[in-house]
């Protein structure tokens, strides 16, 4: 089986120094001639009701995330006491992959995903604790179909924070082998 790698984002960092109101007041002098007008918190000038505009990139914003509910299930106890023992990378990534079959489930009828390869025709993006998989896919009924997910991870790898995602068309039987995509697992 050919593991396609996972790239980590460059590394960008910044100093800062965090000061507190009195050490700001005590350091910089603000001129009397300026005015200092707290931030305003713009009005909504939609309806409460009216849905979000559709994103960009055309992937839908998980509305509700499933992963920890899945996890805290009793008949999945040795998947939620392995997860700590993997490599942070890997943890992530199944923790996304775990919720990725859940939204999955929710969001497409017929026949329940089983199998999500996160770098199926590209490398997966690591970006702090979001993991970027733009060319995934996963399987349903032994067929695989294409998938982009973007999925962010909670500070202390305990769960799902935020997952986006769009499903992509049938993948043609004869590109799976290239992409070691197989329609079933040996156990099956």
């Amino acid at each position: 089986m050919t593991a396609h790698p996972i790239i980590p984002a460059p590394v960008r960092t910044i100093e800062v120094e965090l000061i507190d109101q009195m050490e700001f007041e005590d350091e910089f002098e603000i001129p009397p001639d300026v005015a200092v007008t707290p931030l305003a918190v713009p009005v909504p000038t939609e309806e409460p009701d009216a849905a979000p505009p559709a994103p960009a990139d055309g992937m839908t914003a998980a509305t509700e995330l499933f992963a920890n509910r899945v996890l805290s299930d009793p008949q999945n106890r040795q998947v939620r006491e392995t997860l700590p023992q993997l490599e942070n990378t890997e943890r992530i990534i199944q923790l996304c992959v775990i919720e990725g079959l859940e939204q999955l489930r929710v969001a497409r009828p017929g026949p329940l995903p089983d199998s999500i390869s996160s770098a199926a025709f590209a490398p997966t993006l690591l970006r702090g604790l979001t993991l970027d998989a733009p060319e995934a896919a996963f399987r349903a009924a032994k067929r695989w179909y294409g998938l982009r997910f973007s999925c962010t991870v909670a500070r202390d790898l305990s769960g799902v924070q935020g997952y986006r995602f769009a499903i992509g068309d049938a993948i043609p039987e004869q590109e799976w082998e290239a992409h070691d995509l197989i329609p079933e697992d040996e156990d099956e």
